[in-house]
């Protein structure tokens, strides 16, 4: 009897079903991939969307914080600012951090923000920067770096300032004082500046150094160029003679600047 050879099986037909159900796992995995990735993107904008709105509600509309407290500023002026702010019957805290600016006129921002674990807000503080303390029909007030006044209790400035005398100034002189005082701050004068006073628009202005030192120092320019020559004028002047000096440096773009010994604030001016 013969034998019959049974039929040989196709194996791209017997491997069919796994690959059907590779494919499958594959489709389903990126359908899920990209399912799951649009529901990120949504739940992302909602979040911040909600967490915008939260921040907001809670920095705007916090009925009554746990604890209120103030970053940027000495410990000596927290208790005035804070009395301040207890005193207020606002329904916007954020409206509080804008009228701590009109009630304190020496900050500079006031920005708020929630801190969670306290239950309480916190206040972010800048200070103003004062360049010079400015004496005049107006009183005693302090001067910023863009020439603005403003009113500061005397120990929020610790270090001596220049003293501007506020006599026959406009705006535009009061801003050209502040940019020079912001420039110097940098440079090797030889003492540091005690009071400026404003002579004229043709005349510029008069400067006094802490050690005594007089100077017609002109307009502002060359502020560098004028620093440097000063440095040297005032050395060679003290190998002939002691005690202080009167210079006018309103020649300075001629190239020109006189030296002479000051005897009296009054007798310095005038060769």
């Amino acid at each position: 009897m013969k034998r019959v050879a049974s039929p040989r099986r196709n194996p791209r037909i017997a491997l069919r079903p796994q690959q059907r159900k590779a494919r499958n796992r594959r489709v389903v995995s990126i359908l899920a991939i990209l399912v799951l990735g649009a529901a990120f993107v949504l739940s992302w904008a909602r979040f911040k969307k909600s967490v915008f709105t939260l921040k907001q509600s809670l920095v705007e509309d916090i009925p009554s914080p746990k604890t209120v407290e103030l970053e940027g500023v000495p410990d000596s002026l927290k208790p005035q600012i804070l009395s301040f702010l207890n005193a207020q019957s606002l329904n916007s805290w954020k409206s509080q951090g804008s009228k701590i600016m009109e009630r304190f006129p020496f900050l500079k921002s006031a920005h708020l923000s929630r801190d969670f674990f306290s239950r309480g807000l916190v206040y972010h503080i800048v200070l103003r920067q004062a360049v010079a303390v400015v004496s005049g029909g107006n009183g005693r007030n302090f001067m910023d770096d863009k020439g603005n006044f403003f009113k500061a209790p005397k120990e929020l400035y610790a270090e001596s300032l220049p003293e501007i005398q506020d006599s026959n100034m406009d705006s535009k002189a009061l801003r050209q004082a502040a940019s020079f005082l912001n420039k110097i701050a940098s440079l090797n004068l030889p003492s540091p500046i005690e009071s400026l006073r404003y002579l004229s628009p043709v005349n510029g202005w008069s400067v006094e150094l802490q050690d005594g030192t007089l100077i017609d120092w002109g307009d502002f320019r060359w502020t560098k160029e004028k620093v440097k020559r000063l440095n040297a004028v005032l050395a060679d002047a003290k190998t002939y003679a002691k005690g202080n000096f009167f210079v006018d440096m309103r020649s300075f773009g001629n190239g020109k600047i006189f030296v002479k010994p000051a005897v009296s604030k009054a007798l310095a001016r005038g060769f």
